[in-house]
């Protein structure tokens, strides 16, 4: 009865003898090979033109995410909470020319900028005061200041009013800022009966939503009007979700022509040393091409917009199709050089190489697809995209690359073949590869001394990976130097904040809000919560629909200070806010909905990271609590998408390491043919990204939106060259018997090429240190040294390991 040793013997022949047929299909049809591919890419061409991107982290969770459901009800309800503030900061606001540039810059702002809903500055806020018993509701500025008297007016009105400090006046009257709301809807219009009641509660809009595409092209107008804007000394400055979604999208499309224009240059150089010969350059060059377009077309012909994380696929793939490629240059050139006919040396190589690289690309696509179990749109579609396009890879290495190898001119190289071979036979190495034996001797030599060192490595990783945080912070993606940063400080520690928490608090009736008790447990809420943050001012303002009823009240009240207050009757409550509707004033429509029973507050924060955030909300759920025992209230807003992402990223770390885990490993024991060295295989694959947690965890690097990725991605690439060692070794173990010269065959036919796939691989991830962005940098670190670290542990670790593994089988046959 045939042992499973022998089963895996007899069933990697079999695999073998496939490719090999395969190469001889290929050699009989080369040109019908080329075509079919030719007319594939060709295919694919058209709908590359129409990839757009997509950063907006609202769009990072998905349609059915519960946190997404409750934003998006409640942009149906109040529209789109994102604003896009652009602060002024002069001499003095209260000046009569720079009021003059104000306006000029306000009418600029309503004139060119795209999907606008409205802009609102000192020109046009809201202006509530009473004359007789007469309510009456202007823009502040209605009646132009003509003289000094008029302008101390308006500064007296200005700061006696609280409505207007830290968003329209700042910093002792040196800052003021226009606030830019975009629709929520972009094909349609608001039904201008909205505001009536209706049975939904809802105002009916129609049309697509707003995007984040639409919103970065708001962005762009914006900073184009502010570009051609001369307001004198007085300095800008943007801030806003959308300005930072903008810049991601900016730095992506700088990035990505750098990454691909060094990629592409230094693996021409790198193909160019080590084949030396232009077939070795240009026809990897050829596999990566067509893997990248094709891709890329599939990206264009799905319609979706390519997010943050997918421009680490150019490089990814770019490695991989040229890692795959190599392999199977590096035997048939050997072959080749050695003297067998083209179709020979081709059916030798892929037949030595196909099933390698066929294991490579299944468990690669694996490591990738294992982000399919993350709740994160951006994560998750790369565990679509990556897959796909690594199987692309391997398609045209298998297939398009034979068949070029088939019908280019090709010569042998000058060198015959003895001196080609060493004493013993084998190919003759240089002194890289030479050294990499040497590595290999030294391990079989001491294997128990290795596997204690590599014990020692993992426990210490361990020990660091476990003080891992986790970080969700898009503007730490930036230089610190970056103006957004400067922008961003401006408008949150000297003006109002950038980034909204919206509490919405449901009375449970019609009319409910109506109520002076719920009316003043809606303003203590909101003076507690700009204590939040144990006295870090986190909560720099709030705007709830108590603010409006307390600046009625004062205004029909002869405009007296002392009456800035809730008053005490239902019904008085009722008649003001009808008198305020009555004036023609809108504002109310964006805090309260039709029925009066659904409030919204909103807290305008400081910036900050989903850790950050984390206390504060906690702190905010127990003032809601507190405040409103018998109301039902939630949280939404930018915040609380930012803080369910960091929460899905944790998941979808801890998630998709471990299918990742869970799927390769089997494929191991199948490869092998043992559960033993199954498992004892994957030490080499999980000590490069134990060592990296380690030392991400020790030196207090967080995890991020990028460099979660890098796990994934390390272990399906670390795998590759595993692979590729472990089928080699068995496949020479089979005919020797014995570990130690098995180990030195492997690395004298693959070693080479081992090490010049890590290094192509560490070139197609280093490229993100060029990035701008630092964390896009700190993904490129940590990936090329978990690459380098696999590849050092496929010749120091792998090789001891399987000389233990072996050792029952080598008695045997002694």
């Amino acid at each position: 009865m045939p042992t499973p040793v022998s089963r895996i013997t007899s069933l990697r022949a079999r695999v073998e003898a496939q490719f090999e047929k395969s190469a001889s299909f290929v050699a009989g049809h080369p040109w019908s090979v080329i075509a079919a591919c030719a007319l594939f890419v060709a295919a694919c061409l058209p709908s590359i033109p129409t990839i757009v991107f997509n950063t907006s982290i609202e769009e990072s969770l998905f349609p059915d995410h519960p946190v997404r459901v409750a934003y998006d009800e409640f942009k149906e309800q109040f529209g789109s909470e994102g604003f896009i503030v652009v602060t002024l900061e002069g001499e003095n606001v209260f000046d009569r020319a720079f009021l003059e540039q104000l306006r000029t810059l306000h009418e600029a702002l309503e004139e060119n900028v795209p999907y606008l809903d409205e802009v609102t500055s000192l020109v046009n806020v809201r202006s509530t005061r009473g004359e007789a018993d007469e309510l009456i509701v202007e823009d502040l500025l209605e009646a132009w200041p003509e003289s000094p008297a008029d302008l101390a007016v308006l500064e007296a009105r200005v700061r006696s009013t609280p409505f207007y400090q830290r968003t329209f006046v700042g910093d002792e009257g040196r800052l003021t800022s226009l606030v830019i709301e975009l629709v929520n809807h972009v094909d349609g219009e608001l039904d201008p009966l909205a505001f009536e009641p209706d049975p939904g509660g809802h105002e009916e809009q129609a049309g697509e939503t707003l995007s984040a595409i639409h919103e970065i092209e708001a962005v762009a107008a914006i900073e184009e009007v502010l570009a051609g804007w001369h307001g004198g000394r007085a300095q800008t400055h943007l801030a806003g979700l959308a300005v930072t979604n903008k810049r991601i999208v900016q730095d992506i499309g700088e990035n990505f022509i750098v990454f691909l224009a060094f990629s592409f240059i230094a693996m021409v150089f790198v193909l160019a040393l080590l084949f030396r010969r232009v077939a070795g350059v240009v026809l990897p060059l050829l596999v990566v091409m067509a893997t990248q377009l094709g891709i890329f077309g599939f990206i264009g012909w799905r319609g979706s917009a390519v997010n943050m994380t997918a421009q680490i696929l150019p490089s990814f793939l770019m490695a991989v199709a040229a890692s795959a490629s190599i392999h199977v240059l590096v035997l048939f050139f050997q072959r080749f050089d050695a003297g067998d006919e083209r179709v020979n040396a081709l059916r030798r190589a892929l037949g030595h190489s196909g099933p390698p690289i066929s294991m490579a690309c299944i468990t690669t696509a694996l490591g990738l697809g294992s982000f399919l179990v993350a709740d994160l749109a951006p994560i998750q579609d790369l565990g679509v995209l990556a897959p796909i396009g690594i199987v692309l890879a391997w398609t045209f290495t298998v297939f398009l690359l034979p068949a070029m190898l088939c019908v280019i001119p090709m010569r042998r190289r000058a060198l015959a073949v003895p001196p080609a071979l060493d004493a013993r036979g084998g190919p003759r190495l240089s002194r890289v590869g030479r050294a990499v034996v040497a590595v290999g001797d030294f391990s079989v030599a001491h294997p128990r001394s290795v596997v204690a060192a590599t014990a020692a490595l993992i426990v210490a990783g361990i020990a660091g990976a476990s003080q891992l945080e986790f970080e969700f912070d898009a503007l730490t993606w930036f230089p610190e130097d970056d103006p957004i940063h400067r922008d961003t400080e401006i408008s949150d520690r000297r003006m109002g904040g950038s980034i909204v928490i919206e509490a919405l608090v449901d009375s449970g009736r019609e009319n409910g809000l109506h109520d002076p008790d719920l009316q003043r447990r809606i303003e203590g809420f909101e003076a507690e919560a700009l204590g939040v943050g144990r006295g870090r001012e986190v909560v720099r303002k709030t705007a709830s629909v108590n603010g409006v009823v307390k600046e009625i009240h004062q205004a029909l009240n002869e405009n007296r200070p002392e009456f800035y207050a809730t008053p005490g009757d239902r019904k008085l409550i009722a008649q003001e806010l009808l008198l305020f509707e009555g004036s023609g004033a809108d504002d109310l429509e964006e805090l309260v909905d039709s029925q009066f029973r659904l409030a919204r507050v909103s807290l305008r924060t400081v910036w900050g990271s989903a850790t950050d955030f984390a206390p504060i909300m906690a702190e905010l759920r127990g003032l809601t609590r507190r405040w409103f025992p018998d109301e039902e209230v939630s949280l939404s807003g930018s915040v609380a998408i930012i803080m369910a992402a960091q929460v899905e990223m944790q998941l979808g770390m801890f998630r998709s390491y471990g299918v990742a885990l869970l799927t390769i490993t089997p494929i191991m024991m199948l490869m092998i043919g043992s559960l033993r060295g199954g498992l004892v295989s994957m030490v080499p694959n999980l000590l490069p990204i134990l060592v990296v947690l380690g030392v991400m965890g020790a030196t207090g690097i967080r995890i991020d939106f990028f460099t979660m990725l890098t796990g994934s991605v390390a272990i399906g690439l670390a795998v590759d060259d595993t692979i590729h060692f472990l089928h080699n070794f068995y496949r020479e173990f089979d005919v020797t018997g014995d570990a130690r010269e098995a180990v030195r065959r492997t690395l004298e036919t693959t070693g080479q090429a081992l090490l010049t796939t890590s290094v192509v691989l560490s070139i197609g991830f280093g490229v993100f240190m060029l990035a701008s962005m630092p964390t896009l940098q700190l993904f490129g670190m940590i990936t090329v040294m978990a690459i380098l670290l696999a590849f050092t542990a496929d010749i120091v670790v792998a090789p001891a390991l399987v000389t233990l593994v072996t050792r029952h089988r080598q008695r045997r046959a002694a």
